[in-house]
């Protein structure tokens, strides 16, 4: 055979050979990704929550893994800004909101190319928390920018959410910042004249966790109409009666199954974690009724 025949002949053999190897090779990690790779209860994802929700959030997610133990969620805790900024960056794979996205972060999202789902999972509001020697028992609307109040300077989307929720339109919020939720209520506690606003669910948590019931208090709202006061409650929150309500939305990534498998765990049984914690379900969680 002439010798350029051989070397033509050798060629294509190890080229089949490097052709089969690389076939093999792809196999090989598309049946270990299919088998290893992240579903809608396995894998591993982190989501955010701002301090107020991480708790309730944490709880969650260990209730989900007991029935799923193959999926492990670490939650991220941080001001809501950020977590959002993180989330758009896909630095996480889902985030739970102090609030509903705006049209302006929507866009921005848009902006951003990523596809992403929105379920509304929890309620919280917006309340006035005084000194229980505080003489002031009720906040009227049209006076809320009158008084001088006092908020977490880091609760940035709070800021904004309280503002939506007062004063529709308003972009600057006249306050007194302290240094964090914990440091507000201190300050109440030390201070009978102060007023100081912040999420519901952060009061409820950082006075139960405190022992400090007995020593702040939250004031009734009474409506713009000026015929109704309504005190902030977990019944008056949930059916929104309680004028300064706000939803709480959780934002999952598409392209990840886990985060949306938990999104959807969230928005049924997910409730009634939520419903046990600082946290109010947007839903009435479904009970089971044995029968004797």
């Amino acid at each position: 055979m002439p010798r350029n025949n051989r070397n033509i002949l050798f060629a294509a053999f190890a080229g089949s050979v490097v052709a089969a190897l690389v076939l093999g090779i792809a196999f090989f990690f598309v049946f270990s990704l299919t088998e290893q790779g992240e579903t809608a209860v396995s894998g591993s994802i982190e989501v955010g929550a701002p301090l107020c929700y991480s708790d309730a959030l944490a709880a969650v997610a260990r209730g989900f893994r007991s029935y799923y133990p193959g999926a492990d969620i670490g939650i991220r805790e941080d001001e809501g800004n950020r977590l959002l900024a993180a989330f758009a960056a896909s630095g996480i794979q889902g985030v739970l909101l102090d609030g509903p996205l705006s049209e302006d972060e929507r866009n921005w999202l848009a902006q951003k190319r990523l596809l992403y789902g929105e379920e509304l999972v929890g309620r919280d509001a917006a309340v006035f928390v005084v000194n229980q020697s505080h003489s002031l028992n009720v906040m009227d609307m049209q006076e809320i920018f009158a008084a001088q109040l006092y908020v977490d300077r880091d609760a940035l989307r709070f800021h904004r959410i309280f503002l939506g929720v007062t004063a529709p339109g308003a972009d600057t919020l006249d306050a007194i910042p302290l240094e964090s939720s914990r440091g507000l209520l201190e300050h109440l506690l030390s201070d009978s004249l102060a007023i100081g606003i912040m999420p519901f669910s952060q009061f409820t948590r950082l006075t139960s966790e405190h022992g400090w019931q007995d020593n702040l208090r939250m004031l009734g709202v009474r409506n713009a109409e000026g015929d109704d006061i309504v005190l902030p409650s977990r019944t008056t929150v949930f059916h929104g009666s309680y004028p300064l309500s706000y939803a709480v939305a959780y934002l999952y990534n598409r392209n990840s199954p886990l985060a949306a498998g938990f999104g959807a765990w969230l928005y049924r049984q997910g409730q009634k974690g939520f419903a046990r914690s600082s946290l109010v379900p947007a839903r009435e969680p479904s009970r089971t009724i044995k029968l004797n």
